[in-house]
């Protein structure tokens, strides 16, 4: 059991910590210019943080759901939730686009933001939003390959869009001067080459299962209302802890600019810490799943002790790391 959750779970780690790596060296690139920029960037992501957290249940569900028809080998299923969710994440994208203005000026009530950082963060944030269907479909998309018990891929392309984000970032920073409109437009060019690199693997790997796919069966009512049912918890769940870091932002905002700047960088110390347990809570989605799918109860019970273990030992690690 501890090979099936590390063979899975380390491939997970190895891909979710290059996402803080990446808001680590959007920091850098800010903080070089000055406070000001670093605390308007910093919100900017907070922002958005809070409304893609949120949806967090197209990763989480579709994982779920996937690995149960794995488990089941029921592999038109497999191929129905897919296409489900790929489908509500690029509507729900579309939908923040077209609403973008009532979430922007909630979200800069919300953070505090200062007249002096007001202009920087509208900037960044009136281009990120069109990276929405991109940052959605690339939720479920990952979520479904976790499903399948294929760690590697997502590894493949979390490394391929982090680095693509950052050498872009830099070089529209750095080589052409465009500040935090730069650092905005790295991340959404990054975001839809990511969802092609994605597709194609999933073309690659799953042909013949594609083909499998009936679009009626995506759009059968009671199926979409049982995938959003599933996931109300989760969505609860996130929307709370969104709300935790939402208001440390906003009461640093509130602080002044060193206070904030201060407050981006030391959040970085968390994200390492939550993307690197993150790994094992991956692995576990996806066992849990597959094991629940296949009525294997003693196989379930022994994943589920298992990576409670792990996550448990992983915190006690960043812990003392922290304490050091």
């Amino acid at each position: 059991m501890n090979k099936e959750i590390l063979r899975l779970a380390i491939p997970n780690i190895i891909s979710n910590v290059s996402v803080p790596m990446l808001s680590t060296v959007d920091t850098i690139l800010m903080g070089h210019l000055s406070g000001l920029h670093l605390g308007a960037v910093g919100i900017g992501s907070m922002i958005f943080n809070f409304l893609y957290w949120n949806f967090g249940f197209l990763r989480m569900g579709t994982t779920g759901l996937t690995a149960q028809s794995f488990g089941r080998k029921d592999e038109k299923e497999m191929g129905v939730v897919l296409g489900r969710a790929l489908l509500t994440a690029v509507s729900i994208g579309l939908i923040l686009i077209l609403i973008q203005q009532p979430f922007w000026e909630i979200g800069s009530v919300l953070m505090n933001v200062s007249p002096d950082h007001m202009n920087l963060v509208e900037q960044y944030f009136s281009i990120r939003i069109l990276a929405a269907p991109a940052t959605l479909a690339l939720y479920s998309l990952m979520g479904w390959y976790f499903g399948m018990q294929n760690a590697l891929y997502p590894l493949w392309i979390t490394i391929f869009l982090n680095l693509v984000n950052i050498i872009l970032s830099a070089l529209l920073v750095l080589h052409f001067g465009m500040e935090v409109k730069g650092v905005a437009f790295g991340t959404l060019i990054a975001q839809y080459l990511g969802v092609i690199f994605a597709i194609v693997l999933l073309f690659h790997k799953y042909p013949a299962l594609l083909k499998q796919i009936v679009f009626k069966a995506i759009l059968v009512k009671s199926e979409f209302f049982a995938f959003f049912k599933l996931n109300k918890d989760i969505f609860i769940r996130t929307l709370c802890l969104s709300f935790v870091f939402a208001f440390f932002y906003s009461q640093s905002s509130k602080s002044g600019e060193l206070v904030l700047a201060s407050s981006v960088i030391l959040l970085q110390f968390l994200n390492w810490m939550s993307y690197g347990i993150d790994g094992f809570a991956f692995a576990a989605e996806s066992l849990t799943g597959k094991y629940f799918g296949s009525g294997n109860d003693r196989m379930l019970d022994k994943t589920i002790w298992h990576s409670f273990y792990w996550g448990g030992a992983m915190g006690l690690l960043f812990t003392f790391i922290f304490w050091l």
